[in-house]
Order: structure tokens, then sequence, then C-alpha cells
């Protein structure tokens, strides 16, 4: 699926699973904060734009789909793990998060829609760096968080990154992590 085929419907059932996978790792065991919540994908950013500098790119091995738990999580955490592609997925898990327990606290409809218009891609230039994207969702995050997720998905899409299959892959990893993720929250 590419993100022009994605529906409200189908935004809505990833946000529900990034919500579920969250609860069921323990991360709302004491209910976090609508800040903290957006200071933490906030922090995805950050790791996003250190990858950046960093010079870490996502390699996904062709087979990896065929990987079964153990050899899965090695050959992530070998070639996706803290990679630009990686933390820009970890942002948009947690903005799913975010909207999928608002929808939980019956705050939205069950579907919901990313103001993708907001950010074309061609808003962008070759002068942009994943720091001007960072800055501009990092503003977005204190307003409408699905503006912040269309701005980096449309980012994503500019420079060639396929999110929605870093999405997945990083969707399956964490439900492969312990509770929360080896973290205090």
């Amino acid at each position: 699926m590419t993100l022009e085929n994605m529906t409200p419907a189908d935004w809505g059932d990833l946000a529900k699973k990034a919500h579920a996978n969250a609860v069921a790792k323990g991360f709302y065991d004491q209910k976090p904060s609508d800040e903290q919540i957006r200071m933490l994908a906030i922090c995805e950013l950050a790791e996003a734009v250190e990858a950046d500098r960093k010079g870490r790119r996502a390699v996904v091995s062709e087979d990896i789909d065929d990987y079964v738990d153990e050899a899965f999580v090695t050959d992530f955490n070998a070639r996706i793990k803290d990679t630009v592609e990686d933390e820009l997925a970890d942002f948009t898990i947690r903005c799913l998060d975010y909207v999928g327990w608002r929808i939980k606290r019956h705050e939205w409809g069950t579907k919901f829609d990313v103001p993708f218009e907001v950010y074309q891609k061609d808003v962008w230039t070759t002068e942009d760096k994943l720091t001007n994207m960072a800055y501009h969702a990092t503003e977005c995050m204190f307003a409408y968080v699905p503006d912040a997720m269309a701005c980096v998905l449309s980012y994503c899409e500019f420079v060639g990154i396929d999110i929605l299959r870093h999405i997945e892959l990083k969707m399956r990893y964490n439900e492969l992590r312990p509770r929360l993720h080896g973290n205090k929250y």
C-alpha cells in the first residue's frame, strides 16, 4: 500500500494497532499525559536527526519477512535499528499511538485522515534537510499531531523512504520487545 492509497479507515486501524501494542507493552500502566506522549514523539525526531548526522541508513534484507522472531530481531538490529528510517517510523508510530489513544477515549472518531495535502511532496526542495523537516514537524506537534505526521510522511515520500514499510517492520519489532522496551516510561 502507498501513502496516497491510505484511507481514513486504514489510518484509524493503524492507530488502533499502534495504541494496542503500546498498552500491551505497559506504556499506559501509569496514565501518560498528553504532553508526555507528544514529547516522546519529538524525541524520535531528534534521534532521526542524529542518525542522519551519523549517516545511518537502513538496508532492509530482501527476505526479512521470512525470518522467525529471533532471526528477525537480529537482522533488524544489524541493518535497521537506530537509522533515519527507523527513527522516522518510531515518530510516526508514536503519533499513531497518540491518535489511537484519543480514539479509544472517544475524543476522535474511529477513523481519521492524515491531512497529507498540507505537505505534499512538492513542498520540499533538494536544499531541505531532515533538520528542516524535523523543525516543522516539531512545531506541528504542539498544534495538531496529524499535521506533524503529514509533514514527516510527505518528506519521506520526497526523499524516497518507504515509511509504511518501515512502520510495518518497526511494529513487528516492537511486538517482540520486552515491557516498556526496557525503558522507565
